[in-house]
């Protein structure tokens, strides 16, 4: 795994993506499977601005979330896609800091000085239901 040096954030994490494929079967159902694409270098924080969240959905129509910031090296920003699902993010030895799945929502990307993007934040969700 290559990673940009020409950033000054350290990628002390790891998160597995997996990407959506859909098929559609002779009836014409179509079906959603998620396959493992590739391991990248991030740093996973909460951000400053969360509230205290669990994984309890309190109706229907409210949820209880948490939320998470996640930053990778600007040469693996084409794994970031809102279809794609991230999954067990690592510290530098191998453990499993959060567990996924965790959907995507939101993508921003962060450019240096020189005006060049060396890196992208990405919001996470934990996924709750099974998306189709």
């Amino acid at each position: 795994m290559a990673v940009d040096r020409s950033t000054y954030l350290r990628w002390v994490h790891t998160a597995d993506i997996y990407t959506r494929t859909t098929t559609e079967n002779a009836a014409g159902q179509l079906s959603v499977t998620f396959t493992f694409s590739q391991t990248v270098p991030a740093y996973l924080q909460i951000p400053t601005t969360q509230s205290t969240g669990g994984s309890i959905r309190l109706n229907p129509y409210q949820e209880n979330m948490q939320v998470f910031e996640m930053f990778i090296p600007g040469s693996f920003q084409s794994y970031i896609k809102f279809d794609n699902l991230v999954k067990d993010i690592k510290d530098r030895y191998g453990n499993v800091l959060e567990t996924g799945p965790f959907q995507i929502i939101a993508v921003h990307p962060k450019f240096g000085w020189g005006g060049k993007k060396h890196h992208v934040s990405c919001v996470l969700k934990k996924e709750i239901e099974k998306r189709a």
